[in-house]
């Protein structure tokens, strides 16, 4: 089983067991086996100070006698150390901690982690001995007049420490050495020595009063900078306020131009905008104008057209009816050459049988005439029945036609029509016929010719005069029908 694990805030994980570049974790989590250990403490930089004031060795407190030289003299010493665990790659730090935690039992806790303070116990332990170890092998005397010995002795301190916190696993990152040799005293101090030393204090006093002197000097001219500065800030201030009076009066200045600026650039907005709305009325008045003007002549030109287009439809439709009547006139044209070459043709028999008569009058009996003049009156009902199916048709096309010119034309060409029809009858006494037999006037050709004619006038005229009355009846019902219809038809056109 895993479980995820997070180091607190200024602390860091250690797994021993891990492979190297991966048993450090901070400021993470990390999922962890249930089998696995791992140390926790806190990490970053601390300090270490030691201070030996002189004190009596009496006091079981008071590290003084471990301060001591060669000679065993007593000297002050003030150190302050800057250490932390680990160091700057990956590996190295992991091992740094490795040595710097042998002495911590790994665990599984994550609520007590090991503070700085014990690391600071060790690393305070190993700077007290490298400062001891150093003065022991130290020469008081020269410590006393030699400043490149004691710099040598600082610098071996620092060097010494180095070195054993390095083996620890810690880092030594600043140090600050200071050591004062004390007024010899005891069995072992000599009147050179005290000499030396007082000499040393001499020097030491008058360097201090020099750096008193310094530093009086420098709190001098720190003060008369301070009073040169305030006089200047105060010449600054005054310059200030009265660069911001000025500013406030120019400010003031510029808003009363603007303000008049304004005033103008509105006062010229209104007078542009009263203006645009004069030249807008008068543009909509104009357009307004416009539009009435072309409203006008579109109902004009729309009128126009009106006009146009029922002068053109009723000139379509005159040309129509004359298209129509030009048809009829054409058809009564051919009809009445159809008839003329009818009749011509009946003439030409009439004649042939007038010769034939006149050539075999006595070879003829009056029953062969009769059924000749049979044959004759049946070719004329024949001619009369087409000339009754031409009059039917141009009745149909009358009725079609939107007055009463058809029927007009057809009425004024049916006496031409009756009369050619009937012209043919009287023709037929120029027929000789030689009758034998008894009796008064039918011997002679004249009184055979005369019975003839008026046996022909009385028994074909009167079926042909009431099939004419039969037609002009059918004419006047056919043209009251086409006059309502064209009534109806005038009526619904829009």
């Amino acid at each position: 089983m895993r479980k995820p694990v997070r180091p607190q805030t200024g602390c860091c994980l250690f797994f021993p067991d891990r492979p190297k570049g991966s048993r450090i974790v901070a400021g993470r989590e990390v999922w962890v086996w249930w089998w696995e250990s791992w140390k926790h403490f806190e990490i970053g930089q601390f300090s270490v100070r030691l201070e030996h004031v002189g004190r009596s060795t009496d006091d079981p407190t008071n590290h003084e006698a471990l301060a001591t030289t060669a000679e065993g003299l007593r000297c002050k010493v003030d150190c302050r150390f800057q250490v932390t665990v680990g160091g700057e790659d990956v590996v190295s730090q992991e091992e740094r901690i490795e040595r710097a935690t042998r002495f911590c039992e790994p665990g599984r806790n994550m609520k007590a982690p090991v503070q700085l303070a014990y690391f600071r116990g060790i690393a305070f332990d190993y700077a007290r001995n490298a400062v001891t170890r150093v003065l022991k092998e130290r020469s008081y005397l020269r410590l006393i007049d030699d400043y490149e010995y004691r710099l040598d002795a600082y610098n071996t301190i620092e060097r010494v420490l180095a070195e054993s916190l390095d083996r620890q696993g810690f880092t030594l990152l600043e140090s600050t050495v200071i050591v004062e040799p004390l007024e010899p005293g005891g069995v072992l101090a000599t009147d050179v020595m005290r000499e030396k030393w007082l000499e040393f204090q001499r020097q030491t006093k008058a360097a201090v009063l020099r750096l008193n002197e310094v530093d009086q000097h420098h709190a001098q001219a720190l003060a008369e900078v301070d009073q040169r500065r305030n006089i200047h800030r105060l010449n600054l201030a005054a310059k200030l306020k009265e660069e911001e009076r000025r500013l406030a009066l120019e400010d003031q200045l510029r808003v009363r131009d603007h303000e008049t600026k304004m005033l103008k650039l509105q006062q010229e907005l209104s007078d542009a905008n009263t203006e645009e709305q004069v030249l807008k009325n008068q543009r909509d008045a104009k357009v307004s104008e416009d539009h009435e003007a072309r409203k006008e002549q579109l109902q004009r030109q729309k009128r126009e057209y009106d006009v146009a287009a029922r002068e053109h439809q009723e000139l379509l439709l005159k040309k129509e009816q004359d298209t129509q009547v030009a048809a009829i006139k054409h058809k009564e044209h051919l009809a009445e050459q159809e008839r003329r070459n009818e009749v011509g043709s009946l003439e030409h028999q009439a004649a042939l049988m007038s010769r034939r008569l006149a050539t075999a009058s006595e070879e003829l009996d009056l029953e062969r005439v009769l059924e000749q003049i049979v044959t004759i009156r049946q070719g004329l009902e024949k001619n009369l029945g087409l000339q009754k199916a031409e009059v039917l048709q141009r009745e149909r096309i009358a009725d079609a036609a939107p007055n009463w010119m058809a029927r007009d034309s057809v009425l004024q060409a049916l006496p031409a029509i009756l009369k050619e029809a009937v012209a043919q009858i009287p023709r037929i006494g120029d027929v000789r016929v030689l009758i034998g037999g008894t009796g008064g006037d039918l011997g002679r050709p004249e009184g055979a010719i005369d019975s003839l004619a008026s046996l022909m006038r009385t028994a074909s005229a009167l079926p042909l005069v009431k099939e004419v009355l039969r037609l002009i009846g059918d004419l006047e019902r056919s043209g009251d029908k086409a006059e309502d219809h064209g009534q109806t038809t005038d009526r619904d056109r829009p």
